[in-house]
């Protein structure tokens, strides 16, 4: 993502109120917890300028100082924060790239916006989100709030940033500053019955990820994944509305069919309009267990925390909104008041 403060000095009538009424305005300028997806993105070696670089970025030509016979001002692949200015130019570009199978971290995540207001507000919040994530072939490029963010691990992210079959895992000391998480579990099929193994396998993985990131006070375990597969979570401003979060773990798709019925379907044996997801129950852990796990690890001398637990949908904060306003109708036609559905973020 191309990252550039839009003006060097504060505007002359904000100037003038004193320092400590600014900070307190940039305060409230910060955004909420970020719920920040990573990816894995593969990294390369340039042959000229030998060094790390990412395939899928560009800047300028790096080999244009004599290294390589006949260098031109074509675009060389790397990390200094710009794209690609000229596509033509690429094909040329990967002809001089060896690739070595080694992988780095990303996020297409909505940066705050006081890192572009004015040099300031980049000054005030540059303490506040610190460019996290580095592997062994490349450097931290996602800015996060270690304190306020939420770390989110999907499928082969997960395995691959714990370091489960995965060459480059995300470095110890990076993981023990995230003190939030989400993750999932292998997805279970709806009609499987659960075991007692079931979870104690859960349980197992779970003391795993705990002792990856041992300082963790909270943890979200992702029922079911709402997110549409080209979501790209606030990649231009029109799409803020649309960046991730969590909903509350019932289950949708049957909650959907009920508001959108012109029939009221209510179930006074439960007591609640809308039942909770089916894979709840099948994504629990053995508390007790839990607790035995981390005593050997202390045993080994491994410390990491017992977070507070939700269990939760992710989704998009379009689909919130939309989900919101389709409850609202529903109450409206027919009297029915929705207490199930609460807040969860």
């Amino acid at each position: 993502m191309a990252h550039s403060i839009n003006a060097e000095y504060l505007p002359a009538s904000f100037s003038r109120l004193s320092k400590e009424l600014r900070n307190s305005i940039w305060s409230f300028a910060l955004p909420d917890s970020r719920i920040v997806f990573i990816k894995k993105c593969a990294i390369s070696r340039c042959e000229h300028a030998m060094v790390r670089v990412r395939s899928d970025l560009a800047v300028p030509d790096r080999c244009k100082n004599g290294a390589r016979p006949g260098s031109s001002k074509i675009l060389c692949t790397g990390m200094d924060d710009i794209l690609p200015q000229d596509i033509k130019d690429l094909e040329e570009v990967r002809a001089r790239i060896k690739h070595d199978g080694q992988f780095g971290f990303s996020s297409n995540a909505q940066i705050s916006n006081l890192l572009l207001v004015c040099r300031e507000s980049y000054n005030f919040a540059i303490t506040r989100y610190k460019r996290a994530f580095p592997s062994v072939g490349a450097f931290a490029e996602t800015y996060f709030n270690y304190e306020r963010d939420i770390l989110l691990l999907l499928g082969e992210r997960l395995v691959c940033v714990c370091g489960w079959q995965c060459r480059e895992p995300m470095a110890l000391y990076e993981a023990s500053k995230i003190r939030h998480i989400a993750f999932q579990y292998k997805p279970t099929l709806k009609g499987s019955a659960f075991h007692k193994n079931d979870r104690i396998a859960n349980t197992s993985k779970l003391a795993r990820l705990l002792c990856k990131f041992c300082n963790v006070t909270s943890l979200t375990i992702v029922i079911e994944n709402y997110r549409s597969d080209d979501h790209e979570n606030g990649i231009a401003e029109s799409q803020r509305d649309s960046e991730l979060v969590f909903f509350e773990p019932v289950d949708i798709n049957e909650a959907l069919r009920m508001l959108r019925s012109p029939v009221t379907k209510r179930s006074d044996f439960y007591g609640v309009l809308i039942p909770e997801h089916s894979l709840r129950n099948k994504l629990n852990f053995d508390k007790e267990f839990l607790f035995d796990l981390r005593s050997e690890d202390q045993a080994k001398g491994l410390r990491w925390n017992l977070p507070k637990v939700r269990w939760a949908n992710l989704t998009t904060a379009t689909f919130k909104k939309r989900f919101r306003k389709l409850l609202e109708e529903y109450e409206l036609r027919t009297g029915v008041t929705c207490y199930r559905i609460a807040e969860t973020d």
